[in-house]
Parts: structure tokens; sequence; C-alpha cells
């Protein structure tokens, strides 16, 4: 993995947050125009030849490849960039772990941070994350519904990378996000309580 940020000087010290929004932007894209003058991709976040995969998200990059391949093509780069290169353990809440014959990717940390967000960490887990042929039936509406919201979004994050197992109980629960009931609030619930169950899982 690739922590980089681009060697800018600044003589006030003062720098506002909007400056820094400004120059990581700035950063990426001078990132992106050295990287696409030795590999070629039709998306601006990932760069690709026969020999490496290059990916770039914000200020943080993952490259893979041969070992010599990898330290060939970043090279260059380091005269414009502060660079800390080593092998990937967490990329975007995604961590990895290395066995003898395989890799293990999971998002444990990231469903700690869920569970502690929603005061359900000491929740007692649950062995499904729905119960089969679940409805919500005549249930009152919940009321608040910027959290069902927001917790939708955590959960549907999981299904993206690591967690497919929770993929179509997440998909009911996303479609009453604009009007969810209490029924719909315990079937998120049930979700985080499968979730304390199974933290480590993944791929």
């Amino acid at each position: 993995m690739v922590n980089w940020r681009k060697k800018f000087t600044c003589n006030n010290q003062k720098v506002t947050m909007m400056a820094q929004a400004v120059l990581q932007i700035a950063s990426k894209l001078v990132w992106i125009e050295a990287s696409s003058k030795m590999l070629s991709s039709d998306d601006r976040c990932l760069y690709f030849n026969e020999n490496l995969i290059a990916l770039f998200h914000v200020d943080y990059g993952l490259i893979i490849g041969p070992g010599e391949t990898v330290h060939n093509y970043t090279k260059p780069l380091h005269e414009d960039f502060d660079m800390v290169v080593g092998e990937v353990d967490c990329y975007l809440d995604l961590q990895v772990q290395r066995f003898n014959d395989c890799m293990k990717i999971n998002q444990t940390a990231y469903v700690k941070r869920v569970l502690a967000s929603y005061h359900m960490t000491d929740a007692k887990p649950i062995s499904l994350p729905i119960e089969p042929g679940w409805i919500p039936g005549n249930s009152p509406p919940a009321t608040d519904i910027d959290t069902y919201r927001e917790i939708i979004g955590s959960l549907a994050y999981l299904t993206l990378w690591t967690r497919p197992d929770l993929a179509y109980a997440v998909n009911i629960a996303s479609r009453a996000q604009y009007s969810p009931t209490e029924a719909h609030l315990k079937l998120i619930e049930r979700i985080i309580r499968y979730l304390k169950g199974t933290i480590n899982d993944g791929k």
C-alpha cells in the first residue's frame, strides 16, 4: 500500500481546511497524471497493464504486482511525493490477513465501529440476519428515519466488499428507507446482532 502526499510548500502555516482540501485534490491530479504515463485505464481511479494494478482513493494507493515491478513503478514518483511503501494490511477498511497458502480479507474493525456507533457492542448474537419469509406486517411508522438510512448505508458498504451474506437482508431493509416502520427497525437491529456473531467473517 502507498500512502502519498504531494510535496507542496506553503508560507502561511495557518492553512485552512478548505485549502487543505484543495491541496489534496491537486495532489491526486498530479499523481494520476504521473500514473497515466505508465499505465492505461478508462477509470480515473484504476490503472493497469500486464504486470501491475494500481488503485487510488483520495490520498491512498494500492499497487499490486511483483516486488521489483512495484519498486520500478514507485521509484520515479518518490521525487514528487512523500510515500510510504509496504505490504498492505488495511485499505479502505479492508483488513488483509496472510496465511501460508491464502489471504483473507475482512472488515472487522469497521464492523466494531458500526456496533459501537449504534450502541450494539454488547448485543446478543443471532444466527441469521433475517427470518425466512420475513414481512413487515402492519407495523407503525418509524420515528427516526435519518438514523435508519444511516444504518442502511453502513450495512450496504459491508455487502459491497466482504459480506455478501448480508446482501439479501440489507436489500429488503433498504427498500423501506423512505418510509420504514418499527418492524424495519427491528430488522436492522437483527442484522446488527448477526454482525456481532460473525464479526470476523470475510472472504
